[in-house]
């Protein structure tokens, strides 16, 4: 079950990463060390359930499904959804990115994880990383920079907070961003913000 996070009404990108990945963890743990494609369409702001295709590599998206996925699977493409339903989302937490923004360093245009912080799921970092790495390269676009896609070649885990960087690689009309991940130079994939107004 979803919850929503501080003062938004919408769940979270990392939190639509992490049920993702524990669902497919629980269908096979070997998929974790395989690529990951996830596309956020657009907010869900109800409970989600989880769907996977019967067929392989190409499908119709279901009408509800905010989020897709894309994973190998015995070296089989496979998609999957969260498709959105009816029931609310009754539970909200506290959550604060100071701790994390706090601990990272800007330069030029990267920003670097200079201490990690347990309290934080990897992807949690990455992507108020990715949010600091915006503030700091466009202060003056109005609106909101969210998560709208992630392309990992494994699922991320804790050791990849050590030495985690966020590069802008490209921009297109401070609009939309494609960002680089590594950690310890290894590359970990793409992170791709949307501006919302």
């Amino acid at each position: 079950m979803f919850s929503f996070k501080g003062e938004r009404d919408y769940i979270h990108g990392p939190d639509i990463y992490s049920y993702v990945t524990d669902k497919l963890i629980a269908f096979d743990p070997e998929i974790r060390s395989h690529p990951l494609t996830l596309l956020i369409y657009k907010f869900s702001r109800r409970q989600c359930s989880f769907a996977l295709s019967t067929e392989t590599n190409s499908c119709t998206r279901p009408e509800d499904a905010n989020v897709e996925f894309r994973f190998v699977h015995k070296g089989v493409g496979r998609i999957g959804w969260l498709i959105e339903g009816q029931q609310p989302i009754n539970q909200r937490y506290e959550y604060s990115e100071s701790n994390i923004f706090e601990n990272t360093r800007f330069n030029t245009r990267r920003v670097e994880l200079i201490k990690i912080v347990s309290n934080y799921s990897t992807i949690e970092v990455l992507v108020s990383m990715t949010k600091r790495l915006h503030a700091e390269l466009f202060p003056e676009v109005e609106g909101r920079w969210i998560v709208t896609r992630l392309d990992v070649t494994r699922f991320l885990e804790d050791e990849h907070k050590s030495g985690l960087i966020v590069e802008l690689v490209k921009n297109l009309g401070s609009k939309f961003t494609k960002s680089e991940i590594k950690s310890r130079g290894l590359a970990l994939g793409f992170i791709f913000f949307s501006l919302v107004k």
